[in-house]
């Protein structure tokens, strides 16, 4: 019975070994058929052979993971296959010195605990999900003396806050028009595509950044990529490599680094302004109070002296007009009498006989003769001429 029960397990396992491997088969031949020539495709990235080395390979975009693997290139090896929800495979000739990392369903890097000169070439990390399809990320990887990422060497430094979008700009002389550009990330121990525009005018995006990066590969005066929402993460070097179609080129390098302090600093500098300018409105407005109280002061002072002048003119004026008429009764020989006597008089006179009082007749005459020059007698009641 003993017996028996222990070949029937050893049944059972071989079963679930073959159905298991006629999956991975299965497998193989579809992922055979969706990257067949794919030597020809381009790098999305370089990575320095290390005695310890890791190639990255994170999905990047929200959809359902079916599965993903590890092959590589040359002799089509495959490395290792991933199953949702925990069914890892790793090939017998790289199971003792690999690992994939399981840490989310997303991110399935390639660990190498140790590597050997033959583990140069290319790899191809292939994630298929539903229902966006295969997303697949090809890193070389290189024998290299030194590190990626250049030391003492001039380039432009930019700062920015996360979260922004940073544009990178690079316009060679007037005369060289682009025939080929190139964008990359460089780290120390290996370099990332971001775009690169071909000569056909498209863009090629790298598999990291297909997402984050805009460009316009038809302008061939300049070059400019909009890496949007950065974080922390994109802090480092990045490299413009262009050919121009007379045969010039160079490459050109730009520094990021991400503060997230400038936020703070910007909004203080926005306080700064706002108080600034509320200052500069309110001096302005005091300004054009006391501008208008000046003119309206001048305005009334310059109102009095017009009416002063214009009351000394009237005063002028008339004081003429009566020494005009003192010197015409001069020139008729008639003494004018002086207003101060004539009230006087009128004072003391009783009434004529007329019944009028104040009222007076004058008949000049000289040694009993009369004179006919008419006289005009100064009444205050009444006025009458005699002959």
């Amino acid at each position: 019975m003993w017996s028996g029960n222990r070949h029937l397990d050893e049944v059972l396992v071989t079963v679930f070994l073959v159905v298991l491997e006629m999956d991975y088969l299965a497998f193989f031949i579809v992922a055979a058929l969706q990257s067949y020539q794919i030597e020809g495709e381009h790098v999305d990235s370089t990575v320095k052979l290390a005695s310890a080395m890791t190639l990255e390979c994170v999905f990047p975009k929200a959809a359902n993971i079916v599965q993903m693997f590890w092959r590589k290139e040359e002799g089509k090896e495959n490395i290792a296959i991933f199953k949702l929800p925990d069914q890892l495979y790793i090939s017998s000739k790289y199971k003792d010195r690999v690992s994939v990392t399981n840490d989310t369903s997303n991110i399935k890097s390639l660990v190498f605990n140790s590597t050997t000169w033959e583990d140069t070439g290319f790899y191809l990390c292939s994630f298929h999900t539903f229902p966006l399809g295969i997303w697949k990320k090809r890193i070389q990887v290189v024998q290299s003396a030194g590190d990626f990422e250049p030391r003492n060497l001039s380039y432009r430094h930019m700062i920015a806050e996360p979260g922004a979008n940073v544009n990178f700009t690079y316009g060679p002389d007037p005369e060289t028009t682009l025939y080929q550009v190139k964008w990359k990330r460089i780290y120390t121990d290996h370099v990332d595509l971001i775009v690169q525009c071909d000569t056909s005018g498209i863009a090629v995006y790298g598999s990291d950044y297909e997402d984050r990066v805009v460009i316009d590969c038809a302008a061939r005066v300049d070059s400019t990529i909009v890496l949007r929402n950065v974080t922390a993460s994109d802090s480092g070097m990045y490299s413009c490599f262009y050919i121009g179609t007379n045969g010039a080129n160079a490459t050109v390098w730009t520094k990021l680094t991400i503060d997230g302090n400038i936020s703070l600093e910007s909004h203080s500098d926005q306080r700064i302004f706002v108080i600034a300018g509320a200052a500069a409105v309110l001096s302005l407005i005091m300004i054009l109070i006391i501008t208008a109280l000046i003119c309206h002061h001048k305005k009334k002072k310059k109102k009095k002296r017009m009416m002063m002048m214009k009351a000394f003119r009237l005063a002028h004026t008339q004081a003429n007009q009566r020494q005009m008429r003192l010197q015409r009764v001069k020139a008729n020989g008639v003494q004018q009498p002086r207003e101060q006597d004539i009230d006087k008089k009128h004072q003391n006179k009783p009434s004529n006989k007329y019944g009028r009082p104040g009222c007076q007749s004058a008949v000049n005459t000289s040694r009993g003769q009369m004179t006919e020059d008419p006289v005009y007698a100064n009444c205050t009641n009444c006025s009458h001429r005699h002959m």
